[in-house]
């Protein structure tokens, strides 16, 4: 998939993994396996000879037109990936086995479910690029760090890898323009997929990996009034960083449930309220219209997003336009249901 800058700030490891979820049996275990993961037919070893073999590959696109397909080539050791997933680790937790090797692009149009064939997977060899983590002493806290490429003006994955404080290691990159996406997430968080996601983020070229530091990350929101007051509990230390803006969102919240051979869930989001705010604003309090003096019925999910620079910035520019040209070098996010 491509992301928008804004969007990875709101990282999470699912957004490279697709929502459909295929099938693979392994000496008569059956195994979840993302949709957009591909496995040609091979021979291993795995306690006793096996074939693996997962050719199918689906990804979903939200909308019809010209897409981009990036596609990873890699390998990974049979043992202790397969072992991961029995004990319930998910895809989210081998990653770190995964050794990317190449990168490929093919452009296609989507107009309806379609099949595409012959897809290239090693036209171009990636490249390693030594990193070390920024500490962290909360051992509530994961960090996962996101090699990127630079397609326009949009990013692409080349790898993903979790982190110990301080840990050295390396990320697979691609092109001179890379980028490091570092993310910290609370460990408790990731159980509680959109419902609870508070995340601290940071995006850095490739050329200027001293310094990972993030923000902190924000205890949850705060909801009175019915929803109509939201608050942070303490707002966060930005160690001389220009803090230029501050986004509340407010929407309704349902899953979506889509059949086809597997149950797939999404989420789909209405947007009662967007408040772009300069610097760094510690509460909202929405107003009283007259004839609807609450707020509709159902779920809902207030979020917040505290965004700030390692450069000076017109503080007196709107935040809407602030963001929009990519400002941001540091965010520090988080919602609330209710």
């Amino acid at each position: 998939p491509l992301f928008r800058k804004e969007s990875l700030f709101q990282f999470s490891v699912e957004m490279v993994l697709s929502p459909y979820i295929d099938k693979m049996t392994v000496l008569g275990k059956s195994f979840d396996i993302p949709g957009n993961i591909s496995i040609p037919e091979q021979k291993e070893t795995y306690v006793f000879p096996i074939t693996l073999s997962k050719p199918t590959y689906r990804l979903g696109f939200y909308e019809p037109g010209p897409q981009t397909l990036v596609t990873l080539n890699g390998t990974f050791p049979i043992r202790p990936v397969f072992d991961g997933l029995q004990e319930g680790l998910g895809f989210a937790g081998v990653l770190n086995h995964f050794d990317m090797r190449a990168i490929s692009f093919q452009n296609l149009t989507v107009s309806q479910n379609q099949q595409v064939q012959n897809i290239q997977v090693n036209q171009f060899a990636l490249r390693v690029t030594e990193v070390q983590a920024p500490r962290f002493d909360d051992q509530r806290e994961a960090l996962f760090l996101l090699g990127l490429g630079v397609l326009g003006q949009a990013f692409y994955p080349t790898d993903v890898k979790r982190f110990d404080s301080l840990a050295r290691g390396s990320l697979k990159t691609f092109g001179n323009g890379s980028h490091i996406l570092v993310v910290k997430r609370f460990i408790d968080d990731m159980e509680h997929g959109l419902a609870q996601e508070r995340l601290s983020a940071r995006l850095v070229q490739k050329t200027m990996l001293a310094d990972l530091g993030l923000l902190p990350l924000l205890g949850n929101p705060v909801v009175q009034a019915g929803g109509l007051h939201i608050l942070m509990r303490k707002a966060p230390v930005s160690s001389g960083l220009v803090e230029f803006a501050s986004v509340y969102r407010l929407n309704l919240v349902r899953p979506i449930k889509q059949k086809d051979r597997r149950r797939v869930t999404f989420e789909e989001k209405q947007a009662l309220w967007e408040v772009y705010l300069p610097g760094w604003v510690e509460e909202v309090q929405l107003p009283r219209w007259p004839g609807s003096p609450t707020l509709p019925a159902g779920s809902k999910r207030w979020s917040l997003s505290l965004f700030a620079a390692d450069k000076a910035l017109d503080l007196d520019e709107d935040p809407f336009i602030a963001i929009a040209r990519g400002e941001a070098t540091h965010v520090t996010h988080a919602n609330v249901n209710f």
